[in-house]
């Protein structure tokens, strides 16, 4: 279905804040909606094997290959590999890792100004929450979108993360200048706030 320019401007007001620029729209990066839009792979999968590596050496990485059943954005394919930084001590492994459960993924390409080692590599486009890994079939609290609104089921958030990546392709087509630059929340909840005013329409 079509999404005309005044929708797919709405959702991007929507996605949770807004304070517009000359350099674009400044988002705050704890929705659905942003994770999809800061991505450049959003895909649904089973996680079918991993193996903990050490690219560069130090620090544990889980490399993860996710069996495709549905690519939200970017390129087609059966498959995926990306890799998951492990910090834990002692080690051990995400629970999504374990289930073997259907997973939403939202991944960037690493230009290393994190990490080095990661440099070229997919990895999770936040370390925040919500997580970019979401569990489908038992997804967290902290999963809403960009009205505040929990997402609590798989239904609900895989709605949120297509409608989303739709808009986002009709808004860059719209305006190939646009892009997207993120914002961090202020550290106080005010409701006067930009960050936490909800413009949209209801």
């Amino acid at each position: 279905m079509p999404i005309s320019k005044t929708v797919a401007g709405i959702l991007l007001v929507c996605l949770l804040v807004f304070a517009s620029s000359v350099r674009g729209e400044e988002l705050a990066a704890t929705s659905v909606e942003w994770l999809v839009c800061a991505s450049d792979v959003v895909a649904v999968g089973k996680v079918s094997s991993f193996k903990t590596v050490q690219p560069g050496g130090g620090v544990n990485y889980e490399r993860c290959v996710l069996n495709v059943t549905e690519v939200i954005r970017g390129p087609q394919g059966k498959w995926i590999r990306f890799y998951c930084r492990n910090l834990s001590l002692p080690h051990k492994f995400p629970a999504w890792l374990k289930s073997q459960s259907n997973v939403l993924v939202c991944l960037k390409s690493s230009d290393g100004s994190g990490d080095r080692n990661e440099r070229g590599l997919l990895i999770p486009t936040s370390d925040s929450l919500p997580f970019s890994i979401i569990d489908l079939d038992a997804p967290e609290k902290c999963v809403f979108d960009g009205r505040f609104q929990p997402l609590a089921t798989s239904s609900s958030i895989l709605k949120t993360a297509r409608f989303a990546a739709r808009a986002f392709k009709a808004k860059v087509k719209t305006e190939p200048k646009f892009r997207l630059v993120t914002k961090a929340l202020p550290s106080r909840s005010d409701a006067k706030s930009t960050a936490f005013r909800s413009d949209h329409p209801t």
